[in-house]
Formats: C-alpha cells, structure tokens, sequence
C-alpha cells in the first residue's frame, strides 16, 4: 500500500514512517503545512544529524519520499489534482495542526488515520501533553491512539492504543521516546490488522475522566491550546510556556538520547 502522511516532523512521525516502510509498504509523499515547514522541520533536522531513523528528513533521504508543502487544506482549490497525482491508498496524520475537510477524507473511504498522544477520549485537540502535565493527568491518560479520521476532530472510531504515562523522573524528552514507539508499534499491528480487513475500529466513548468545576459548579474539560506558547488551564488563569510541546531545548536534549540508529 501506499500512504500519503501529514506531519510536521518529529520522532513519533518518524517511528511511523519506519514501520510503515518496513511492513512492505511505500510513501506517496509527505506533506507538511506552509505555515509549519520553516520551523518544525529545522528542528527535525538537526534531530536526524544524531539520529537519522528518528528524523522524518532524513528517511526521505533515504528513501527518497518527497516532502512538499501545501495551503490550507480547506481552501486549496488544487488539492484533487495533488491527491490524483498521488494515487494513495492510505491517508496517515501524525503531528499536524491541519485539519482534514470532507472533501479529502471521502476520497479514502475509512482508509484515513490518525495518531493522537493522549488516550482517548481524554485531551482530544492539539497539545495533549502539556494539558496533562499542567493538570497532573498524565499518568493517567498519557498513551497513543490510533483512530479514523473525522470530520469531527479526534472523535473518529478507535483503531488501537498504548497506555504510555508520564514519568517526571524521567522528563518529557523520554516520555516522547516512548510514545514514538508506540507509535510504530500500533502501525505493525492494529493499523496492519484494520487495512487488511482483519478487525474493525471501536466506536469512540463517551467522556468518562473527571471534569473540572468552574466558580458555578458547572463541569468542563481541561483544554490546552497550541498556536501561540499559551496554555489555557483553567478559565481565569493562563501559563506561559518556553515553546510547544518541548520546543528547540527538548530536540536538543534528545540529540544526547542512546537512540538507535
């Protein structure tokens, strides 16, 4: 088969990218955000002079699977023509701001997927991790899941997961580690087991975790945002962070990682 990822780079994509290969499978393309490219992929970059099979560049390098840019997805009036040139068979997301219109999942019938760092229900939407960590829930919903792609974000039928919490012993920079393996781990099993027919996807469940009470005894959940280095934790308090998700210092660190190679 053949996928087409979206991604912004990093160790998890990376993890996916090798597993994907080494099932026998092929990469149409990898495609990244205009608004993403500069930034994620320096830092990507630098990440595979250490450790090239934990950098989605350089397995493009190896494996010459081209990297190319594209608009905003809902309002790229040449995404068709892209797509057909293509010719996917699999449409994977991992690490990406970009959200999938309608028009691009029917294309692949129940054969688009993504990887989301937080177990789900839990922290659907963009940086799971640093909303558990400043909510001290990431030894609880800490884990990776893989599920379909909806119109909906991160609300599409569950594929597969792995329980990875948090250790603070350990830092974030391990907890990364972890949750890149888990990822290739879902894509040579369950995602192998769902494209060949062998096992369909569980229904999404509703949200089962313990949700806070604002000021009028009124439930909601946690939220945490990227886009900006800002965190909304609770709705009369905000904590700056240096950088999303780790930012330049957490690929610095993990340049010193014994990482396979």
């Amino acid at each position: 088969m053949k996928a087409l990822i979206l991604t912004s780079g990093g160790p998890m994509a990376a993890r996916i990218v090798n597993a994907w290969i080494a099932g026998g499978n092929a990469v149409s393309a990898l495609w990244v955000g205009q608004k993403m490219q500069r930034r994620a992929f320096h830092e990507d970059r630098v990440l595979g002079l250490a450790a090239p099979s934990w950098s989605v560049t350089a397995l493009a390098r190896r494996y010459r699977i081209p990297i190319e840019t594209h608009p905003k997805l809902s309002a790229w009036k040449d995404a068709d023509t892209a797509l057909e040139r293509l010719n996917a068979d699999v449409l994977i997301t991992a690490m990406t701001l970009d959200i999938i219109p309608r028009s691009i999942l029917s294309r692949f019938e129940g054969r688009a997927v993504n990887f989301h760092p937080a177990l789900l229900p839990h922290y659907r939407g963009p940086s799971p991790r640093i909303g558990m960590i400043l909510d001290d829930t990431a030894s609880l919903h800490g884990g990776m899941t893989l599920h379909c792609l909806s119109p909906e974000i991160d609300r599409g039928d569950i594929v597969g997961s792995r329980t990875v919490p948090y250790d603070g012993a350990q830092g974030f920079i391990d907890w990364d580690v972890r949750l890149a393996r888990a990822a290739g781990d879902l894509v040579e099993h369950e995602l192998a087991r769902y494209l060949r027919g062998g096992g369909g996807p569980d229904p999404p469940t509703p949200w089962l975790g313990e949700l806070q009470k604002d000021g009028q005894g009124r439930g909601y959940a946690p939220r945490a945002f990227s886009g900006e280095d800002e965190v909304a934790l609770r709705p009369s308090r905000r904590v700056r962070l240096g950088a999303a998700e780790g930012g330049r210092r957490g690929l610095q660190a993990a340049s010193c990682l014994k990482l396979p190679t």
